[in-house]
């Protein structure tokens, strides 16, 4: 089997591949990358304000989605020589659950908030993990658990979930600049 490529696998938030999904997988084919972003709701996504209904959708599927999001990735990293995991919000805290599980070159965790349910994994690969300012928990102390744990860069923004996506409220272009730079640093590193 011949390997090719680059690749990300993107994981998308509890709304479905939306259009901020769009805009990020374009983002990174821009970027040369070969991205796969696998719709894990089998289903059109939801709006905004739909955010209730997403969220009962999600958890009521969320065993077969954790199996499906694993085994996909075991299939293309039989493709490709190197994948990087992406995910933002629950997909963020999808990506985590593949630190220790599955073969990939990097994860990167966007405000996946219920990493903080998740604080015992040990990444067995170079993960960045981007946290926002949550008010239902203290992001403080789950920072505080995952610094220390080896190939693992987190970072804290003081500025809401969902910050990265321009279409959402809680956008914030200056501070989804800064990450969208920590994670082309993070994307680049492997290289050098």
């Amino acid at each position: 089997m011949i390997l090719i490529s680059t690749a990300i696998v993107i994981l998308h938030e509890i709304y479905g591949i939306n259009d901020f999904m769009l805009d990020q997988i374009k983002y990174y084919e821009q970027k040369g990358f070969t991205v796969y972003s696998p719709n894990l709701l089998k289903r059109a996504s939801f709006s905004y304000q739909e955010a209730e209904q997403a969220y009962e959708y999600y958890y009521a599927h969320y065993s077969e989605i954790k199996i499906f999001t694993f085994n996909y990735i075991k299939k293309i990293s039989q493709l490709h020589e190197t994948v990087y995991l992406l995910g933002f919000s629950v997909g963020g805290t999808l990506a985590w659950l593949c630190v220790d599980e599955v073969e990939c070159a990097g994860v990167i965790a966007c405000y996946g908030s219920r990493i903080r349910d998740h604080l015992q994994i040990m990444p067995k690969c170079r993960t960045l993990l981007l946290f926002s300012q949550e008010p239902a928990f203290s992001i403080e102390k789950t920072v505080r658990s995952l610094e220390g744990k080896q190939h693992t860069t987190v970072r804290f923004f003081t500025a809401k979930h969902g910050f990265l996506d321009s279409y959402s409220a809680n956008y914030n272009p200056d501070t989804a600049k800064a990450a969208q730079q920590e994670i082309i640093c993070f994307l680049n590193e492997t290289f050098e």
